[in-house]
């Protein structure tokens, strides 16, 4: 069975009812919700953000879908605790995504990076590392809750520029240019950190620990932790 399907793993989205059509909307939606573009409205401490039917019908043509169907699919998706819809006061219609059932599942906890050779966790002892969300073909999922990345916006070129050199002097000439010397950050919101990474199991494979401890460390200097209690 094909591991992934879009950005999201098969398995995943089998255990949470999710059918292809969903899985596309889903996709687009994401998008939308990464882009920063789309008008947004906090409610709960939760970021949601504006959507129109007619706009999804005119980005998503493939679909062929009415408006009738369109509410069907986003609807299914709520009961499915996948999205949560709230109207505005002037009744505009805004989502938000639920990432954690999309990417860790109904019954999975979040797991921080394993070392798959020895079946323990390398980074137990290390509380400041960020989590591993999951790995996609060329893209790594990072927890970052735990900075106040809403309040305090991350540079992405100087993260990228500042993570390349952390991991050039531990990878060889062939490692770094095939995983990181193309390396982007897709996405940042408030609780995660998408990274394209070429190649990133590679990563995982031959240099387990190092990529989560650069991370951190990078991190650490550019984000503010959030108080806690």
């Amino acid at each position: 069975m094909r591991e992934y399907i879009y950005r999201f793993e098969q398995n995943i989205l089998i255990e949470i009812g999710v059918n292809h059509d969903q899985c596309l909307l889903l996709d687009y939606l994401i998008t939308l919700y990464n882009s920063g573009r789309a008008k947004t409205m906090i409610i709960n401490g939760k970021r949601y953000v504006m959507i129109t039917y007619p706009k999804i019908q005119s980005d998503l043509p493939i679909l062929h879908l009415s408006i009738r169907t369109l509410g069907r699919l986003l609807s299914d998706l709520e009961q499915k605790q996948v999205i949560k819809k709230a109207l505005s006061k002037d009744h505009r219609m805004y989502i938000y995504i639920n990432s954690d059932l999309l990417f860790y599942g109904r019954h999975r906890t979040k797991l921080p990076w394993v070392d798959q050779s020895c079946g323990q966790n390398v980074v137990s002892h290390m509380t400041k590392c960020p989590i591993i969300v999951s790995y996609n073909i060329n893209n790594i999922y990072i927890d970052i809750s735990k900075y106040n990345a809403r309040e305090n916006k991350l540079n992405t070129e100087e993260f990228v520029v500042r993570l390349q050199e952390s991991l050039r002097p531990h990878l060889t000439n062939m490692d770094y240019n095939i995983c990181v010397k193309n390396i982007e950050v897709e996405s940042v919101t408030e609780d995660t950190l998408e990274l394209y990474i070429p190649a990133s199991k590679l990563l995982r494979e031959k240099h387990n620990s190092l990529l989560p401890e650069c991370i951190a460390s990078i991190l650490d200097d550019l984000l503010q932790k959030k108080d806690t209690p």
